[in-house]
Parts: structure tokens; C-alpha cells; sequence
């Protein structure tokens, strides 16, 4: 378990109030630019036109992280958030709001479930 740290922290020239475990790795928030535990965060990353939600983790280049909220996503596109941080305009972000509605419904869908799949090891010996 990590030090809970509620004091001010310098993060990239600004001071802000954070209250987060401290092992957890901080990231800010497109849409809100707040402060906040990786964990709490989905990162979304940029296909050649559209945004898609990282969840994985595993997605090389730039990513950006929103917190699944459509306020968050909302406030994101009205302030052209994606377009800034992919450093490209024009990106459909349809995708990711298809995702958060499909996570607050509480629908389940393949690329959802993170289960690991019985079988022999693809790399592994007879």
C-alpha cells in the first residue's frame, strides 16, 4: 500500500491540491484538467481518423486520458482537447463515447472482459 499524500504537489509548473495514493502514477484529465490516479482514468488513443479507448494499456504512440464520465467527454470535444493532445485535427471520437455509453449501460461486450484464455502456452514446449 502507498503513502496517502493530501498536499501540494508541483506537476509540470502548476501547483494543485491532489489527494491520491502516491504509488499510483498522476495523470490529468482532457476534459475536466483535473488531477487524478491513472486508475481512474481510461486513456484513449488516435487511429488514423478516429479516437479509441485504449483498455489494454498496450497501444503504442500518443494517448490521452479522460475520466470515464461523458461530462468529461463533452467538455473535451467543445474544447478540442483530442486535437491538441494527438496534435492532428478532424478526429472522430464517436468510438470513445460509444464506449462510455456501453460502460455506464453496464453492457458487457467482448473487448470488455479481460479474462485470460485456457489453453496450452502458444510458446511454451510440448
Amino acid at each position: 500500500m502507498g503513502i496517502f499524500c493530501v498536499n501540494t504537489l508541483r506537476y509540470l509548473g502548476h501547483y494543485r491540491q491532489v489527494g491520491f495514493l502516491v504509488t499510483q502514477n498522476p495523470r490529468t484529465c482532457v476534459g475536466c484538467r483535473q488531477l487524478d490516479a491513472a486508475t481512474n482514468l481510461v486513456r484513449v488513443v488516435a487511429t488514423h481518423t478516429t479516437c479509441q479507448v485504449d483498455e489494454k494499456g498496450g497501444s503504442a504512440g500518443r494517448g490521452a486520458w479522460i475520466h470515464p464520465d461523458l461530462g468529461c467527454l463533452n467538455r473535451a470535444i467543445q474544447i478540442h482537447a483530442f486535437d491538441r493532445a494527438f496534435r492532428r485535427g478532424g478526429l472522430d471520437s464517436d468510438p470513445v463515447r460509444q464506449w462510455l455509453e456501453d460502460k455506464s449501460s453496464g453492457a458487457q461486450t467482448p473487448e470488455l472482459t479481460r479474462v485470460k484464455k485456457a489453453g496450452r502456452n502458444p510458446m511454451g514446449t510440448q
